[in-house]
């Protein structure tokens, strides 16, 4: 196939596998040492356009690689940038608001609403009870805000504020 033989070595490897069997090979090829420390091709011939792409990839040698050695780390920021398409769509509608204290609380509220979303916890159902504890504290925050933290619920917590589907009139 003309990539001499890799496509052979990563036949059956699972996707990171397969990752890790390229850049073991091609990164040497480039100019980098497997751990992206420094350049080995000092050649003056370079094209400036590939100079760039390997000064890039040193410098982000250690994050391009985070996924290897942290599973749970994706590949890429797909997911972030999806979750960020509502507020960066929506914006246009809270030009209404021009402070800029609203937009600071515009902010915090996305990144609780995008918490809560995560943990897969009804937003409406969670700020209502927040609320409502302000309410009887006389207006004040809570305290201690461990009962409203997705990660410190308990299972009975976690239950009350469960995001359920909703369920559709087929009548």
């Amino acid at each position: 196939m003309g990539d001499g033989g890799v496509s052979q070595l990563c036949a059956g490897q699972g996707f990171v596998a397969q990752i890790m069997i390229r850049i073991n090979i091609f990164v040497p090829k480039m100019g980098l040492p497997s751990g992206g420390d420094q350049l080995q091709s000092q050649d003056p011939n370079l094209h400036p356009a590939c100079r760039k792409v390997l000064k890039s990839l040193k410098a982000h040698w250690k994050g391009l690689t985070l996924f290897v050695k942290y599973g749970e780390v994706p590949m890429d920021n797909n997911e972030a940038e999806r979750r960020m398409r509502g507020p960066a769509v929506a914006r246009k509608n809270y030009y209404g608001s021009g402070a800029v204290w609203s937009g600071h609380f515009a902010a915090r509220m996305f990144s609780i609403l995008q918490t809560l979303r995560l943990g897969e916890l009804n937003p409406r159902l969670w700020l209502t009870a927040y609320l409502q504890c302000c309410a009887d504290r006389g207006g004040t925050a809570p305290e201690d805000l461990t009962p409203f933290l997705p990660w410190k619920m308990s299972d009975e917590q976690r239950a009350a504020f469960q995001l359920h589907p909703l369920t559709l009139n087929t009548s």
